[in-house]
């Protein structure tokens, strides 16, 4: 299973790639859950979707799967970062400290990986 969490501003200007994922999730390989930050009052990051997935996303965890993060340094990756915290706090049951420690040992596992830059 495959689950594809993608934002941006507009969905007009910034959304890369928007045929090809569309074509993934209509012949089912792909599960797409989409942030256009800018196109509603209040805005919604795909930080917000993680945690409203949270049961759905601790189970894909907990069999096994790889977490990548890409996108800007200064702010969205550590937002999505604390993101994964709260869901492992809030669904397990665990501390703060506990939950860093786990998405730590997925990092060595090579199961929670950051491709990130500065802009």
């Amino acid at each position: 299973r495959s689950l594809l969490y993608f934002g941006c501003r507009n969905r007009s200007q910034d959304y890369l790639y928007s045929d090809e994922l569309e074509s993934y999730v209509s012949s089912g390989c792909l599960q797409l859950r989409t942030a256009f930050s800018r196109e509603q009052p209040q805005k919604v990051y795909v930080q917000h979707l993680i945690r409203h997935d949270s049961p759905d996303l601790l189970t894909l965890i907990q069999d096994g799967a790889y977490l990548y993060v890409c996108g800007d340094a200064k702010s969205m990756a550590p937002d999505v970062h604390q993101a994964f915290v709260d869901v492992l706090q809030s669904t397990c049951g665990i501390s703060d400290s506990k939950a860093k420690q786990e998405l730590e040992e997925l990092e060595q596992q090579g199961r929670y990986q950051k491709d990130v830059w500065v802009t």
